[in-house]
């Protein structure tokens, strides 16, 4: 219902919320191809109303996704392009989800060895928005189609 009326108002930034809201609770029922084909819906609706501030939570869902389908070099460059528009920004890891963020940058870290990952983080920094909003679309269009997507 809730999809509905956003979309019925043309309100692009709180669809974006209902449908990153609905993709969390995809991804806790273990369907990750739906979450992520949310995501990436939530994620082209920030882009299109220009909502920089709010892109960088579509940037991290999509490094959460890279990594939970075994990319964590692409985990990381989305990670560091994130932190690098949220400091462009003045925004910051909302309290309550400063646990998880710090969990999935230990899990890319771990994966990758800290050279590659601070190597990848750089990289990430590095990326203007546009190339950081298209890697994140394709890694969320490739978990939303992949068979065996679980986050």
């Amino acid at each position: 219902e809730s999809l509905s009326l956003r979309r019925g108002t043309g309100d692009m930034w709180g669809l974006s919320n209902v449908l990153g809201n609905l993709a969390w609770q995809e991804r806790l029922q273990g369907d990750g191809r739906r979450a992520a084909r949310l995501e990436r819906e939530a994620l082209a609706a920030l882009w299109g109303i220009g909502a920089e501030a709010d892109l960088a939570v579509g940037l991290e869902r999509a490094a959460e996704v890279a990594l939970g389908s075994d990319r964590p070099a692409e985990a990381a460059r989305l990670g560091g392009s994130a932190a690098h528009l949220r400091r462009r920004t003045g925004t910051s890891v909302r309290w309550m989800h400063r646990a998880m963020h710090e969990a999935f940058i230990s899990a890319a870290r771990a994966h990758l060895g800290e050279t590659a990952f601070a190597a990848a983080w750089a990289a990430g920094e590095g990326l203007d928005l546009a190339e950081a909003v298209a890697e994140a679309d394709a890694v969320l269009a490739r978990a939303g189609t992949a068979p065996d997507a679980t986050s």
